[in-house]
């Protein structure tokens, strides 16, 4: 009962259950990860989030099936390194609403997004796409990321990370922020074959998140495009972290089926900031529009 939509027929999807049905979609950007990891990690991190949690879910409950869609490897507000693909929100927000749109319209009325990009306006255009899906067309459409990155980087899991590794912690998750810790150990877990095996020789950059840029991955330390230990990574902690994220993912889902208020899992602390520079940029258009015309009119007028 566990799909992949690209290996499927237009019949064997038409066959599915619409209320018995859950898609799984993942949007990560291309993007740097240090040296020693793949651009594509976000994807093959976000893919293994939704295929670990359509198990688990499907495992709780026989009579339902999950969908996993292709990975859409695009994103907002990504660090400025060589590799990087990086949209507008508006662009996420748009792409993110057509895709939830036309499965809406095809009747299935349960959808998860999940991304392991951190960056706000990212997080924040794929919750406003899933929020307005939901309400045009009367389904559910949520995206559980943004409130559990938000805890991450201010230090919320260090206790439960540190359980499931096992090992040693020389100092918060929060300041493991970008191909540190805990990516590499998802990266040794999930593709152990793209890990370059000098990431046990990386020394330790760390920063305040409070500082947290663009560009502090290609500026900081010696600017090889990390942030945090990548040198205590290990594959058990990537493996207990995708078996953890699923557990939670799925109890997030039965909240869901039960009718339970699950606002506060669902949106990101960010509200309010993503667009602003895209507005402003348009805003701006519009006075130089109206200030021209305006001045035309007036010329016009005096001759």
């Amino acid at each position: 009962r566990i799909h992949f939509q690209d290996e499927m027929t237009w019949k064997e999807l038409d066959a599915l259950p619409r209320e018995r049905t859950i898609f799984f979609l993942t949007m990560s950007p291309v993007q740097g990860h240090g040296p020693h990891l793949p651009t594509g990690l976000g994807g093959y991190t976000s893919q293994a989030f939704a295929l670990a949690t359509a198990k688990e879910f499907c495992r709780r409950r026989a009579d339902w099936h999950a969908v996993v869609a292709p990975h859409l490897p695009i994103g907002s507000h990504t660090y400025a390194m060589v590799g990087s693909l990086d949209c507008q929100p508006t662009l996420i927000r748009r792409l993110l609403e057509d895709w939830g749109g036309s499965l809406a319209d095809d009747g299935y009325r349960y959808i998860m997004v999940i991304s392991t990009h951190s960056g706000p306006g990212h997080l924040r255009a794929i919750e406003d796409a899933c929020e307005r899906v939901s309400r045009k067309k009367d389904i559910d459409m949520i995206s559980p990321m943004g409130p559990k990155i938000a805890a991450y980087m201010a230090g919320e899991y260090d206790e439960k990370l540190q359980r499931l590794a096992r090992g040693p912690q020389e100092h918060s998750y929060a300041q493991d922020i970008h191909a540190g810790r805990w990516e590499t150990s998802i990266g040794l877990y999930l593709r152990p074959d793209l890990v370059k095996a000098g990431y046990t020789d990386l020394k330790p950059v760390l920063i305040d998140p409070e500082e947290l840029g663009p560009d502090s991955p290609s500026t900081a330390g010696e600017g090889e495009g990390y942030l945090g230990s990548p040198h205590l990574a290990s594959a058990e902690l990537g493996k207990a972290s995708v078996e953890a994220v699923a557990r939670d993912f799925t109890e997030l889902l039965f909240q869901l089926l039960r009718g339970e208020d699950i606002s506060h899992r669902i949106c990101s602390p960010w509200e309010g900031t993503d667009y602003l520079y895209e507005y402003s940029n348009v805003t701006i258009a519009v006075l130089v529009v109206t200030i021209c015309l305006l001045l035309w009119g007036l010329l016009y007028y005096v001759n």
